[in-house]
């Protein structure tokens, strides 16, 4: 699984503190199940009481129920950085999967890690927008959101080529709805689509 996004704006200040938003891309994440095995990687977005959001890559695995959670990965990335990312499981060793980030925007930013997920079967390919809560249960989606994927490929092919389930998500309190776009196939093989806020 490989994406390309621009790496989004979140608003802190007073009134958003718990402002929150992950980016990523990853594989074996749709179970939904104890035996769900997820490899991610991508860039979180928090306010954690800051003025001004702090942007960090990350990567997580769960195998066999054992949670790594999000852990950073050194290197920077900003609002409007254009960012790819890419799960790849090994062809050598089937436990193992690279996870690639680059920030196409800063040169020599871009880190390739090599990650164990026994557990992992690799039955599904996701790109996730989410609002987490690995830092606060009470954790908000940002009011305004949008994030323009690009040069979306599964095992190299574009995403007409696979069964797809676009997700919405909703912040009860506001009523605002996050949701994919239709999603479109360019001259290139290649597929792309915007997640994006709008009022429910």
């Amino acid at each position: 699984m490989t994406a390309v996004w621009t790496e989004p704006s979140v608003t802190c200040r007073q009134e958003n503190p718990d402002n929150h938003l992950s980016v990523w891309v990853g594989l074996d994440g749709i179970a939904g199940s104890p035996a769900e095995s997820p490899v991610q990687v991508g860039v979180h977005a928090t306010c954690r009481g800051e003025l001004y959001p702090q942007h960090q890559a990350f990567w997580g695995v769960i195998s066999a129920g054992v949670d790594t959670r999000e852990q950073p990965i050194p290197m920077v990335v900003c609002a409007g950085d254009r960012t790819s990312a890419s799960v790849v499981r090994s062809a050598a060793d089937p436990a193992n999967y690279i996870l690639t980030i680059d920030n196409l925007f800063r040169p020599g930013q871009r880190q390739t890690l090599t990650k164990r997920a026994p557990a992992a079967r690799s039955e599904s390919a996701e790109i996730i927008v989410e609002r987490p809560t690995v830092f606060t249960l009470d954790s908000t989606w940002p009011k305004t959101v949008n994030v323009p994927f690009s040069y979306v490929t599964v095992d190299g092919a574009p995403l007409s080529g696979y069964e797809t389930l676009p997700i919405q998500g909703r912040q009860n309190d506001t009523g605002m709805v996050y949701s994919p776009s239709p999603v479109t196939t360019d001259s290139g093989g290649y597929s792309n689509f915007t997640v994006s806020s709008h009022p429910g």
